[in-house]
């Protein structure tokens, strides 16, 4: 019997015991454990394949069981309606249903008071939808809201949307559009499945991941306050902090305008930006329609062309600034065709304005935009610098530039670089990287496949032996603060065969690769992050590969590292202050 019918079973059991007895044979606790246990069936979780992120998936028949099982008694009817309603799916039938011309009041009320998470088709009848709404936006604990909607609805959808986002966007809410043949800019061209997502954080980021809104739904018992308290709502009420992170997802390679994203009202004052796939179009005299950066702190910019944004951005509009993360694989889509305009305004801002904090580039050529004398001129105020490229796709660091970023940026407590490709100048580089005497966290960056001194021929994981030669040679090398983490990490990485060649063949990738040493709060070192390889992959056991197309991921992936909230890897149970290093003559391979 498949687990369905089991659970199916299980429920009619119960319903028909209950009915029989009215309060039940067992203890209401004892019905409260059993009720927890198929809560816990119906539910399942599942590892994305792509994201390695938990997703929750629910059975469809759940709603159906909890349902019947509110039938048992007064006592499961009030434990279970806040399951019942958690998350509350509006149809067209479901209005249809319950009420011709308004939601029948119970449904409406029990939705208010209980729904976590609502989805919704925009119904062609105008009063419906406001309703819907109305509702929604009562929501005490809504923390999530979806529209689906079709080409039939164009004027609705827009109607809907603009009606109801900017009052969620308040608050601490997950939107998010989704679409299929359909274009939300007037007369534009139909696109296949896209979406857009607005999620706006509090401080503590609760909404960014999935994981994080479901964990606590297994118990039976009052839904968690994770939006506004209920005590003290007002749906109108501002975030004194508003993080907006906007994804434009689609699956043509495609950009999405602005117009398609439904802000038609300037938005609060965002002290986080994150846009990811975002076409900016607007212009120096309308971005201040949609767009507050008056408090602007935090800016994000993935797969966007950047001329548009700073040549469009006025500068007394990022006088806040303090973190900038850029991440791009593809030249033209950051760079556009003015090069030497983007330049121009990048030097104007950051030579206005010398206050940056934070700057993190995943971009490839990125000296052709902020060259080392420039982020030189930060001086003092950069505490974390991180500079990578694409698959070695630009030119790493001089030891020269090393060596001036270091006089000039002081107070660095986190670098990572793209460590150069050959290995015989890793020795020089690695003592210049061990000088940032402030540092206590330090990446390298390479490519699957790299070399270093020291590794025996014949390893069934080269990166992983060679990982290990360098992260203790860099500690050996480190002057001033001890490091609390340092980190190897190694991109488009393959399984290797026995004659020491990488495998390039589906099914062998083994995508990013983290190497991880970090010191706990009582001193101890310990590594962390990918496994060792045990075993070789013989090529010639496995003839079917031959016959396959090779898959060899772009570069153009998402670089999930800059597309999340506070995914950063950082030092853990860090160690406050450090002993002073002391010079050492160690060679890196010690042959």
């Amino acid at each position: 019997m498949n687990t369905n019918a089991e659970n199916h079973t299980m429920i009619s059991n119960i319903v028909t015991v209950g009915a029989s007895t009215k309060n039940g044979l067992l203890p209401f606790d004892i019905w409260s454990m059993v009720i927890d246990q198929l809560w816990g069936k119906a539910r399942e979780y599942k590892e994305d394949s792509k994201g390695g992120e938990t997703m929750w998936v629910q059975d469809p028949l759940f709603q159906t069981w909890l349902r019947e099982l509110r039938t048992v008694s007064k006592y499961f009817n009030k434990k279970i309606t806040t399951l019942v309603y958690e998350k509350v799916v509006f149809t067209n039938d479901k209005l249809v249903r319950y009420d011709p011309m308004s939601l029948q009041e119970k449904f409406k009320a029990d939705t208010i008071q209980y729904a976590k998470h609502s989805s919704f088709a925009p119904h062609l009848e105008e009063s419906y939808m406001t309703e819907v709404i109305d509702v929604i936006s009562k929501g005490k604990h809504v923390v999530e809201v979806q529209w689906n909607i079709g080409i039939q609805h164009t004027d609705v959808s827009l109607m809907c949307i603009q009606a109801s986002l900017h009052a969620f966007l308040k608050r601490t809410v997950r939107c998010e559009v989704r679409s299929r043949r359909f274009s939300l800019v007037p007369g534009g061209q139909d696109y296949d499945n896209h979406q857009v997502r607005f999620i706006a954080t509090d401080l503590s980021g609760k909404l960014m991941k999935r994981k994080t809104l479901y964990q606590d739904s297994r118990k039976l018992e009052d839904p968690p306050q994770l939006g506004l308290d209920s005590s003290v709502f007002d749906p109108l009420a501002i975030a004194p902090v508003l993080k907006l992170h906007i994804w434009c997802v689609w699956m043509m390679p495609i950009f999405i305008t602005s117009h398609a994203c439904p802000i038609f009202r300037q938005l609060p004052a965002v002290s986080k930006l994150n846009l990811k796939n975002y076409h900016w179009d607007h212009t120096a005299e309308n971005y201040g329609q949609i767009w507050d950066f008056s408090d602007l702190q935090d800016l994000c910019l993935h797969g966007i062309v950047l001329t548009k944004f700073f040549l469009t951005v006025s500068l007394e509009a990022l006088a806040k600034l303090r973190r900038l993360r850029l991440t791009a694989a593809n030249y033209p889509t950051l760079f556009g065709n003015n090069l030497n305009d983007l330049q121009a305004a990048i030097r104007k801002l950051l030579g206005e304005y010398k206050q940056l904090e934070k700057l993190k580039l995943r971009v490839k050529r990125w000296q052709e935009i902020f060259p080392p004398l420039l982020i030189c001129e930060f001086g003092q105020s950069l505490v974390y610098l991180s500079l990578r490229g694409w698959s070695y796709a630009g030119v790493h660091l001089s030891l020269q530039e090393l060596r001036r970023i270091r006089t000039a940026c002081t107070n660095l407590h986190t670098l990572g670089v793209d460590l150069p490709k050959l290995k015989d100048t890793h020795e020089h580089f690695l003592q210049n990287i061990g000088r940032f005497d402030t540092a206590t966290t330090i990446y390298l960056y390479v490519v699957g496949g790299f070399e270093a001194n020291g590794v025996e021929a014949g390893s069934t994981d080269p990166d992983y032996d060679q990982a290990m030669v360098l992260l203790p040679y860099l500690k050996s090398c480190k002057y001033g603060n001890s490091l609390q983490c340092w980190q190897v990490e190694a991109e488009g990485c393959w399984q290797v065969q026995r004659d020491g060649q990488y495998l390039e063949k589906r099914g062998y990738w083994l995508g990013e690769r983290c190497f991880t040493c970090n010191v706990n709060l009582k001193g101890d070192t310990y590594t962390t992050g990918s496994k060792r390889i045990d075993e070789f992959i013989d090529h010639e056991e496995h003839p079917s590969d031959d016959d396959s197309d090779d898959e060899v991921p772009g570069e153009g992936q998402d670089d999930e590292d800059l597309s999340d909230d506070g995914t950063d890897l950082e030092a853990t149970d860090i160690v406050e202050g450090g002993a002073a290093g002391v010079e050492t003559t160690a060679e890196l391979g010690g042959n």
